[in-house]
């Protein structure tokens, strides 16, 4: 493929862009070309070499860009391999310069530039970078950042590539990315953003992350592996993180995002977060900020915000922690809304003291959960009071002191993984259900089918097929689990009805269970059309 565009001021008027068309039905294509949201053309085309009109030379500042966000430049190496009929080309003019990047130095804290990225990178951690502001737009063009180590050397205590973003970044690959810290003082981490108010679109991430906080923060450490703190968009983005967390603060991590108080949809996480605390033995869970908060994907999911079509098959280990735990294999706690979600990894945790609220989607939900699954195993143990899990979520209720409380709820959602807890303390038993471990909230058409094995018989331990326990304004309905679970505890709850595994069958889940053909493939155990692995 190529295409050309006049090099004026860095290439900045576009002549031309010719393709070689592959692919189109009875050798016709159309092409509908934009300039500033508006038509500026429709174009038919057949099996030839095309390029764009010449009265196109009389828009000033202009770059082309497809419908996932790629902008074509002459250096980048790459076009569109591939026409199909009715694709739009989105021309903008625009009055910022453009800088191509060959030195990642070259992205600095200005506005009103579009950085496009015309290579790959490889940074061979030789690299000494410090975190900058970016106002601008960049533009990965799918090339690559790789073997960026990070500094420990950074006056803002924000590490990551973009301390912040109010901007956007577009499909960036950023590959074995590290950074390695031992220090005393507050501090948040996001590996491509810290704080992000802007657009992240398409962007991947892999590497490894090792925090040593030697001293107790007053705050709570914010960490994740592509943001730490989103308040705007991310969307079509993923990482692949080997985080390791030794603290003595406390700690709200995910592997995509620590807090999200934003939007977060079509993305996903790998990897493992593995966490040993020593924070403060004196807080008990009062409040979250007051607790290790850990999801595969996001930490925390804040009040009214949404995760929409993502996953996540992080591990979450936790060898030793002296502090309550709120532990999700997609988000640890979540006060907003998720819909279409799912989660796949395991669960081990140990609290010398402390409290811990695990589930394989969710550790505690405080707001609203439709349309998700999970088939991870828990594992937990407590040394204290308080040890609450569930295959799908630990804790189905609202404890917030926020004044906008909502009646958690769960809805058409299943759960696979087997559930294993133990509370050596006398104060309280531990809490275990195939679904939900404790519910106070509504839960309805939904679905268990692990094991739930719980402490000696000789301490009260609550458990069950789908609830293990229940109080307040708990309300359950058609809800079911399976026959054949094993249920180890005390107190066996009988809430749910009975099926076998032979008849989960696509009639079960949609005239059962009221799954929408719209949002689930069904077999066995559905998958989510709009999520892919």
């Amino acid at each position: 493929m190529k295409r050309k565009l006049i090099n004026f001021n860095i290439f900045i008027i576009l002549v031309g862009l010719l393709f070689i068309i592959s692919g189109c039905n009875n050798n016709k294509c159309q092409i509908n070309l934009y300039i500033d949201n508006k038509l500026f053309k429709q174009v038919d085309i057949d099996d030839t070499n095309y390029s764009l009109p010449t009265e196109a030379k009389n828009y000033k500042n202009l770059i082309w860009i497809d419908d996932d966000n790629k902008i074509y430049t002459t250096n980048d190496g790459k076009g569109i391999e591939k026409v199909t009929p009715n694709l739009k080309l989105k021309g903008k003019s625009v009055p910022e310069q453009i800088v191509a990047i060959t030195d990642l130095t070259q992205i600095k804290n200005e506005k009103n530039v579009i950085y496009v990225l015309t290579k790959d990178l490889d940074l061979k951690g030789n690299i000494n970078y410090v975190s900058i502001e970016l106002t601008s737009i960049l533009y990965g063009n799918n090339h690559s950042i790789s073997n960026l180590k990070l500094t420990e050397a950074n006056s803002s205590n924000k590490y990551g590539i973009f301390s912040k973003n109010t901007g956007a970044i577009y499909n960036l690959n950023i590959n074995n990315i590290s950074l390695n810290l031992n220090i005393d003082n507050e501090l948040e981490i996001g590996l491509l953003v810290v704080e992000n108010s802007g657009l992240i679109i398409n962007c991947n991430l892999t590497g490894d992350l090792i925090l040593n906080n030697k001293e107790n923060a007053s705050e709570q450490i914010i960490v994740g592996g592509l943001v730490g703190e989103n308040s705007s968009i991310v969307k079509n983005s993923a990482t692949n993180i080997q985080m390791v967390l030794d603290a003595k603060s406390f700690i709200l991590a995910g592997n995509l995002v620590g807090l999200n108080n934003g939007s977060i949809d079509q993305s996903s996480s790998k990897g493992q977060i593995t966490l040993q605390s020593e924070a403060p033995s004196y807080s008990f869970g009062s409040s979250d900020k007051e607790k290790n908060v850990i999801g595969g994907l996001v930490g925390k999911n804040g009040l009214g915000h949404e995760i929409t079509n993502s996953y996540s098959t992080s591990l979450i280990n936790v060898p030793s922690s002296n502090c309550a735990l709120i532990l999700g294999g997609l988000v640890g706690l979540n006060q907003g809304q998720i819909n279409s979600n799912y989660a796949t990894g395991n669960i081990d945790a140990l609290s010398e003291y402390g409290s811990i609220d695990a589930g394989g989607l969710v550790g505690i939900n405080q707001n609203s959960i439709k349309n998700t699954y999970a088939t991870g195993n828990i594992s937990i143990v407590s040394k204290e009071e308080n040890t609450c899990a569930g295959g799908l979520v630990g804790s189905n209720y609202d404890d917030s002191d926020t004044s906008e409380k909502a009646i958690p709820e769960i809805i058409t959602s299943y759960a696979t993984g087997n559930v294993y807890a133990l509370s050596s303390a006398y104060a309280r038993k531990a809490t275990g259900g195939g679904l939900v471990g404790i519910n106070s909230g509504s839960i309805k058409d939904c679905l268990a089918t692990g094991n739930v094995l719980l402490s000696d018989n000789s301490y009260d331990s609550f458990g069950g097929g789908l609830v293990g326990d229940e109080y307040g304004k708990s309300n359950i309905e058609n809800c079911f689990k399976i026959e054949n679970q094993i249920i180890n505890c005390s107190q066996e709850s009988s809430i749910g009805k009975l099926v076998e595994e032979k008849d989960l069958t696509t009639d079960f889940y949609q005239n059962a269970l009221n799954f929408a053909e719209a949002i689930w493939n069904f077999t066995t155990y559905p998958t989510l059309k709009k999520v892919s692995a």
